[in-house]
């Protein structure tokens, strides 16, 4: 057909049939043509309505695929307009379709090329037309399309074998149109791509096509990968960590993703990376399945190293590599899941023990190698589960509890240490080796209790013949690393007997290698050797290891040797004599001090009082060498010095050394002059001096921080980057001392010495060792070497304030408290001549880090300072630290000051702009003598308001005024009393202050009248400059309030407002405005009225429509409209334009979910009952609403109650009566006795009479079922439920006073008001409304007849609700409620169940005994007569018939 061409639709409907019985494809070019014509419309329509059979004879010949194009043409018409249409028209399931889809393979006499190509087309433009249909089709109809299996099974069986291009159309179809579809609920989802779907698809990974980049192997991995990795969307349910569902009503699964963990064993994880891949993403996003799934796994059975055992274990590799899963304790009960699913996913059986073993032991060393990686793996994963239970759970002793019964678990499916030690020793490759040492770690670690029986040679575990330069082979640095962490956890290992002991390995090894890891595991390992023994004080700063490692290092490598021998003999003999040596290090201690006292720490150390004794042996032995002499000298020269800096008495070593010195005299020793300058060396060190004698050479950081001059360490520093990785406490101790020795010097301090110190403590602090942020904290707040200088030194000022603002959010304040109360006190008792900002920062930030027992003892310190005659000179100095101290006082208890001190500090913080004023904020709700204290400030009030005066200042004047009469008196006279300039010129400036003052009463009546005066004439004054200052506004409402009203201009003032309208202004305090001008002048012009309100709804319009969110500012200019509006509801009736009205209604809805906004949107549809909105339209937009408050239990009662009005107004308005509204109103209803529910269930029964629809018809879809062994009553997508507790709260609070509201005589908000608090209703939200109860009975009797039914309408106690109607005043409603009981009665005729007899007893005397009454039945014998439902023993029927006698003779209640 011509392009140029017209297309006359008469003409092509009249000859419609020959069109499709010859050339189909003509009407598909039509189709396309007009694409978005109308008129196209009539042909769809005659092609479906008059020619279906002839479409389907196209269907069944030899060449179909011009139908089927024109099929997908009408589908895909004006983007699916006509697709519902299509849909309906053809019964999809046929076999004309259903054979269209089988592939050539199937059809059994088709054996040729062509026409396996015939059949291949016919599928594929098949396919096209259902991925048409799927994409345009609605939610429902695509679901039912879905269920049509004739057509799905075909359709999935053979897509391996079809086309490329189709495969992706196909399933990027199934992304896009079910998958990703929202409106397609979950459950149609898991139903379609259940497990046997998954499973057909699979061999799709084995086509290899390439289309565009991908092949189509990796779009088939994509599609799995947004079908079930994904939690809430496609079939993957979210998971709640590794715990099974809760067993509910309606679901007894002990998994959440089913059909996953039923398609995961089809995957070929084994061998197809993909979907391995595949299997590991849905594992880690479904940890539920886990356990599940690992217990299927099987091990392949041997440890001959196939391609299936090296795949099988790189796996189950990659699964315990997953993470733990969150939560890990269940939100509800908080408790951890089943122990059987934490141990399996920690140690899975698919890998037992007797494998393990066989694999370890089996020969093949690269089979044990993989094996001790899974080991590993299981143990880190083991680790990450204690870590995260730890952080969890609370309990200390759960946690004990979980943690045992775990470690015994795991140890149950795990070798033990005897036997990985075994292999470990057999081991012939470095590989196995470094495994087996890392594995034997975490057994040490994460299972001590494995190893309590363990017998191994130390010695055994770590090669001594590797030395430094050979731990740049990787293996053999790990496998050290290893063996030096397993020695110091055995236990019994001989560390220092023979030369070449292994503490002299340690420490030859530290000293040989560069490696930051491995110096730290040696120097952890010695740490814990040191902890076994008593060698050091505890006096010392710093850790032990420190002290031996670092004097070592400073050595020459040449005298290494020598020195760790002499080291490993003194430690050995130290040991040995432990005690002894302890006794020694007492008397030596008590002797310097010539006093003796048990309770004090010796600050000397065993181990150096035996190095000092064998030094003097070692001097005087003639077989050691001069050189070895000097070596040992030069080791002995720097640990004394690093002892004497870390805290060990030099007098008590000096005293050792007098002793030496002596002996080495006697025998003219040459190494005297040395032992000599020693002892000077250690004097100047313990006396902040300068060293005046030679110190050792050393290379190391800590000796160039020991000898290096001023200038010559500066000059070092600049020139050599420091690794932070190496600096440790012993650097910040060396640092202090330099730079007190400055000081004491008085020499200046370097900035590069202050810099490094702040360096070192932040490295140190910020490093994750407890031990080592204690050790800091410490040494930096304790203040070993620089306490005596902080308001010395303006340096050490600034370096003290910096630290402790390291630390302010350190719970650990006991550190400062010493520091803090000397500094602080010495500063407030000084002069305050030359301050520097470093000190008055320091001390701020002490105040605000101490410990409450310095504020306590500050008391009187502060009080003299704050009451001395110079405090308000001294004030803008000391204001910083006596605020940060007033503001820790608010905390302590029992801590509080006099009248004259309060005074003082408000008359500094109101005369000077300091920080001060914080603190007196905080003070004022603990003041204890108000009166005292306004009387103290009465006569400086008028110098108090000032024109720099900031807002925290009107603040305090404002609650001061508050608390005492006589200061606002005192405040309004000075006020008053100003000249007009400069109450005109800070007119905004103050106006805090005003508005403030004005809202606090005044019986002063002088002052009332000039009050009233002189607001008049700023009311004036501001409305002049309103037009040109918006923020004004702001400030009118308080002078407006008090202003006269004679001489008052209200419409003037009201249309200078109504001109400055806008999106600005749009606030409170302007609606506040437009009141209060209304009030003193009600009889404002209507037009001007008028004006004004729609203006406002404009601005309303755009105010709802722009802001997201409404934040408390934004409900207070909503809560002012609605004032507004209810002062003007009468005068402003039906006065809004039906646009502007439209506008503003759907606007306001975006914010329906917040009361204020609901209750504004009643009002104006109320004043507008006469104008023709857009009533069906907001309707339809609430009923779909997700943010509805009637879905949200958070909902106020008057929320939902305003909600409902506006329900029930815009039905009523736009007479909507559909089934279709009448249903979504019914699922907003929970059926509850609220005023909301009444409203929903009126509205529901107005609706009824106008269409004529039952509302029991609304109940479509509940059922009675018996679902799970528990007999409920619920909707059968279980979007609601009939509760059996609710029901029989119901019976027991029954509301037999009930009335029917009728929705015409609701009005807005005051009756809802009314509604809710009135005393005739009693609403009840704990029951059922009998209304809503009996329409579901009706529905339910009317569908389904069957015995269980009415065993489920007895035990849910709904039928019981029905005999309590029997006791309302309503006679239509006990009327209808018999009606019901007699239809019960008469259906139980025909029903075989046991409880028959007993039901038929009741029913039959209730109906009998009220049917002789004729009157309402008294409540009690209906309760009688509901409540008897339920029993069924033999003795029944004589209780009944008893009671009878008894309560139908009892008066009415």
């Amino acid at each position: 057909m011509s392009e140029d061409v017209a297309i006359d639709i008469n003409e092509e409907l009249l000859n419609l049939s020959s069109t499709l019985a010859e050339n189909p494809a003509h009407l598909s070019i039509i189709f396309d043509k007009l694409a978005f014509d109308q008129n196209a419309l009539s042909l769809i329509d005659g092609i479906l309505n008059e020619h279906s059979k002839l479409v389907y004879r196209n269907l069944v010949s030899h060449s179909p695929l011009h139908t089927l194009a024109l099929l997908k043409s009408m589908i895909e018409w004006n983007n699916g307009f006509a697709c519902a249409r299509v849909y309906q028209a053809f019964e999809w399931h046929n076999k004309v379709f259903t054979k269209m889809l089988q592939a050539a393979t199937q059809q059994g006499n088709i054996r040729q090329k062509k026409s396996r190509i015939a059949v291949s087309k016919k599928r594929s433009a098949f396919i096209q037309v259902l991925i048409s249909l799927l994409r345009y089709l609605t939610a429902e109809a695509k679901m039912e399309l879905m269920k049509t299996h004739s057509l799905v099974t075909p359709l999935l069986k053979g897509v391996t074998n079809d086309e490329a291009v189709i495969v992706k159309q196909l399933l990027q179809c199934f992304l896009t149109h079910i998958v990703d579809d929202s409106s397609v609920s979950r459950s149609a989802k898991v139903s379609f791509f259940n497990e046997w779907v998954l499973g057909t698809m699979l061999p799709l990974y084995s086509r290899m096509e390439t289309l565009g980049e991908k092949t189509l192997r990796e779009y088939v991995h994509e599609f799995y990968e947004r079908l079930c990795t994904i939690p809430n969307q496609g079939i993957c349910f979210e998971s709640v960590g590794w715990h099974s569902p809760a067993k509910t009503e309606t679901s007894n699964s002990s998994v959440y993703n089913r059909v996953l963990l039923a398609f995961l064993p089809q995957l070929h994880v084994l061998t197809d990376p993909l979907q391995q891949d595949l299997c590991l993403k849905v594992l880690s996003v479904c940890p539920d399945i886990t356990y599940a799934y690992l217990q299927r796994m099987n091990f392949p059975g041997d440890s001959v190293l196939t391609f299936q055992f090296i795949s099988y274990m790189g796996f189950l590799q990659s699964i315990l590599a997953l993470p733990i899963p969150s939560p890990f304790l269940s939100p509800s009960s908080r408790k951890p899941a089943n122990m059987n699913v934490i141990v399996e996913n920690i140690a899975p059986n698919g890998f037992p023990k007797p494998s393990v073993l066989r694999c370890l032991n089996g020969g093949n060393e690269l089979s044990s190698f993989l094996t001790c990686n899974i080991l590993i793996a299981i143990l880190k994963r083991f680790k990450n589960v204690l870590f995260i239970a730890k952080k969890e759970i609370e309990s200390h002793t759960e946690l004990l509890k979980l943690k045992s019964t775990l470690s015994d678990a795991v140890l149950r499916r795990l070798p033990d240490a005897q036997s990985l030690f075994q292999t470990f020793f057999s081991a012939k490759t470095l590989l196995l080796k470094e495994a087996l040492s890392e594995l034997l770690c975490m057994y040490f670690d994460l299972l001590p209790e494995g190893i309590m029986k363990l017998k191994v040679d130390g010695t055994m575990v770590l090669d001594t013949s590797v030395s430094g330069d050979m731990l740049t082979n990787k293996f053999v640095y790990n496998n050290t690393q290893n063996g030096i962490k397993l020695l110091s956890k055995l236990p019994q290992v001989r560390w220092w007997e023979a030369n070449d002991s292994i503490f002299s390995y340690l420490c030859s090894l530290y000293l040989g290698t560069d490696s930051l890891q491995m110096r730290q595991t040696i120097s952890a390992t010695i740490s814990v050797i040191f902890s076994d023994y008593p060698l050091f004080s505890e006096a010392l700063y710093v850790d032990n290891t420190l002290l031996i490692l670092d004097s070592l290092e400073r050595l020459p490598i040449d005298a290494r040797s020598d020195s760790i021998s002499f080291l490993n003999d003194c430690i050995q003999r130290c040991t040995s004599k432990i005690y002894r040596q302890l006794d020694t290090c007492v008397a030596v201690f008590n002797t310097v001090r010539k006093t003796s006292d048990p309770t004090s720490i010796p600050k000397l150390s065993p181990l150096t009082c035996v190095i000092i004794e064998q030094l003097g042996y070692k001097l005087a032995n003639q077989n050691w060498t001069k050189e070895a002499k000097e070596y040992v000298l030069n080791w002995t020269f720097n640990f004394l010095q690093d002892v004497v800096i870390v805290g060990e008495s030099c007098e008590c070593i000096l005293h050792l050394l007098s002793s030496l010195e002596t002996n080495l005299a006697q025998g003219e020793n040459k190494f005297l002059n040395r032992l000599q300058s020693l002892g000077r060396q250690l004097t100047a060190l313990s006396e902040k001096r300068l060293f005046d004698t030679q110190m050792p050479e050393s290379n190391s950081l800590s000796g160039q921080l020991l000898q290096l001059d001023e200038n010559e360490l500066c000059s070092f520093l600049s020139s050599n980057a420091v690794d932070e990785a190496y600096l440790n406490e012993l650097h910040y101790l060396i640092l202090e001392m330099r730079v007190s020795v400055s000081i004491k010097q008085k020499s200046p301090v370097s900035s590069v010495l202050i810099e490094l110190l702040l360096r070192v403590f932040r490295v140190l602090l910020k490093r994750p060792s407890t031990k080592s942020q204690n050790a800091i904290k410490s040494l930096g707040l304790t203040s070993v070497y620089l306490s005596d200088y902080v308001l010395v030194s303006d340096e050490v000022s600034f370096y003290y304030s910096k630290i402790l603002k390291e630390l302010v959010l350190v719970p650990e304040t006991y550190y400062v408290t010493d520091l803090a109360i000397k500094q602080v006190y010495t500063f407030l008792s000084c002069p305050f001549n030359d301050v520097s900002s470093s000190t008055l920062s320091l001390l701020c930030t002490m105040m605000n880090v101490c410990s409450e027992d310095v504020i306590i003892e500050l008391h009187d310190t502060v009080e003299k300072h704050v009451l001395s005659e110079h405090f308000l000179e001294d004030c803008p100095i000391t204001a910083g630290i006596l605020s940060q101290y007033f503001l820790r006082l608010v905390s302590v208890q029992n801590v509080t000051y006099g009248a004259s001190v309060i005074a003082t500090l408000i008359k500094a913080s109101l005369l000077l702009n300091t920080v001060l004023i914080d603190a007196v904020t905080a003070l004022f709700p603990h003041f204890s003598e108000v009166d005292e204290v306004a009387s103290m400030l009465v006569p400086l009030a008028a110098e108090f308001i000032r024109e720099d005066m900031t807002d925290k200042q009107i603040g305090i004047l404002i609650k001061l005024s508050g608390l005492s009469e006589q200061f606002r008196m005192a405040l309004w006279n000075g006020i008053i009393q100003l000249p007009d300039d400069f109450r005109k010129t800070n007119l905004l400036k103050h106006h805090l202050l005003y508005s403030g003052l004005l809202e606090q009463p005044v019986r002063d009546q002088t002052i009332v009248e000039g009050i009233n005066t002189w607001s008049l004439e700023v009311v004036r004054t501001l409305f002049e400059q309103l037009p040109t200052d918006k923020r004004i506004m702001s400030v009118l409402p308080s002078f407006l309030s008090n202003a006269k009203n004679s001489n008052f201009n209200g419409t003037e003032f009201y249309k200078i407002v109504r001109d400055c309208l806008c999106s600005e202004t749009l606030t409170q305090s302007t609606l506040k405005v437009l009141i209060l001008l209304q009030r003193k002048e009600p009889d404002l012009d209507a037009e001007l009225l008028k004006s004004t309100y729609n203006e406002l709804l404009q601005l309303f319009t755009r105010f709802f429509s722009e802001n997201g969110y409404l934040s408390d500012t934004d409900i207070e200019t909503v809560r002012g409209f609605l004032e507004y509006l209810n002062l003007n509801q009468a005068a402003l009736i039906n006065k809004t334009l039906v646009s502007t009205l439209n506008s503003f209604l759907e606007a306001s809805l975006k914010h329906l979910a917040r009361e204020e906004v609901a209750n504004v949107f009643l009002t104006v549809v109320y004043m507008n009952e006469g104008v023709p909105f857009e009533a069906s339209k907001f309707l339809a937009i609430i009923l779909a609403s997700e943010e509805n408050p009637l879905l949200f239990d958070t909902s106020t009662k008057k929320h939902k109650a305003l909600v409902a009005a506006i329900i029930s107004k815009l039905v009523l308005t736009s007479h909507a009566s559909s089934f279709s509204m009448m249903n979504q109103i019914m699922l907003l209803c929970q059926g509850r006795y609220t005023l909301h529910d009444s409203m929903l269930l009126s509205t529901l029964r107005w609706m009824e009479e106008q269409s004529r629809i039952s509302v029991a018809s609304c109940f479509n879809g509940w059922t009675a079922t018996d679902e799970v062994e528990i007999i409920k009553i619920c909707r059968k997508d279980k979007q609601a439920i009939f509760e059996p507790m609710v029901a029989k709260q119901t019976l027991d609070e029954f509301p037999s006073g009930f009335s029917v509201l009728h929705i015409d005589d609701l009005q807005g908000e005051k009756t809802v008001d009314a509604l809710l608090l009135s005393e005739d209703y009693l609403w009840n939200e704990r029951v059922y409304h009998p209304v809503y109860a009996l329409s579901l009975l009706a529905y339910i009797l009317q569908n389904s007849n069957q015995a269980s039914t009415i065993q489920t309408l007895v035990s849910n106690n709904i039928l019981g609700i029905a005999i309590m109607l029997l006791a309302v005043y309503d006679i239509q409603y006990r009327d209808l409620s018999l009606n019901l009981l007699r239809h019960v009665y008469i259906t139980l005729e025909d029903m075989k169940m046991y409880e028959k007899p007993q039901l038929k007893l009741v029913l039959s005397s209730l109906l009998f005994n009220y049917q002789e009454s004729g009157e309402r039945m008294t409540t009690l014998m209906s309760a009688f007569y509901a409540n008897s439902l339920g029993h069924y023993d033999a003795t029944f029927a004589f209780a009944v018939r008893g009671c009878e006698q008894i309560l139908f003779t009892a008066p009415a209640n």
